[in-house]
């Protein structure tokens, strides 16, 4: 059974209307070109011909601000054009990805990604325990089971959930275990489907460190 922490990353909105041309202007083919060179200038002898490591880290998109009113085939062609090597998808978002998929759906978005040579990365959810209704624990549990297989079948490496807050009047030891309880059998349902349970870092109170290792 994995469960990963990751921090919560919030994308700013892209400008919608182009930018004048300056002379200070540069492409982004430039910009990248110059910043490669820059780099490397300093770290790499010019009279050296030994290659240098490969990357340890690729880019990815999170469909929450910057892509939320994009289709899949949208998503797909702005990853291959800018060089982004894999996509989480957001729930509720235009792109559909939901439980509600059909078996032959979620093979076709699949294979359509797969193809297209980017990564599903998987699904962030809304998926959220801290809650002292224990029917709407439940709920979210089942849920987040259903995203489970969701991602399974699409090939993705796990389901994102969270954390949202410290109820008051609740101690925050007992909303601490519950969330861990729910995360473990959340857990149990990734580890035999083969996929993780991300774990991000999120909420007031929740989001201290001290809780989430908890």
């Amino acid at each position: 059974m994995v469960i990963r922490a990751s921090p919560a990353i919030e994308w700013q909105h892209l400008p919608t209307a182009p930018l004048k041309e300056s002379r200070m202007s540069v492409s982004r083919r430039h910009f990248l070109a110059a910043a490669g060179l820059t780099a490397t200038a300093g770290a790499v002898p010019a009279d050296t011909t030994r290659e240098l490591p490969r990357q340890k880290f690729t880019l990815g998109l999170v469909t929450y601000n910057v892509a939320r009113s994009w289709d899949l085939k949208t998503i797909l062609e702005v990853c291959q054009k800018v060089g982004l090597a894999g996509v989480e998808f957001r729930t509720t978002h235009r792109h559909g990805v939901e439980p509600t998929l059909s078996k032959d759906q979620r093979k076709q978005i699949a294979r359509m990604y797969k193809d297209g040579g980017v990564k599903i990365w998987g699904c962030g959810t809304a998926c959220e325990f801290h809650s002292p209704q224990q029917d709407r624990v439940r709920e979210n549990i089942e849920t987040c089971k259903k995203f489970v297989d969701l991602v399974a079948d699409l090939g993705g490496t796990g389901v994102k959930v969270r954390p949202n807050g410290l109820p008051q009047g609740v101690a925050v030891e007992k909303t601490v275990e519950q969330i861990g309880r729910a995360l473990a059998e959340c857990g149990k349902a990734a580890a035999t489907a083969g996929v993780e349970i991300q774990l991000e870092v999120h909420g007031p109170g929740t989001s201290q460190p001290a809780n989430i290792a908890a």
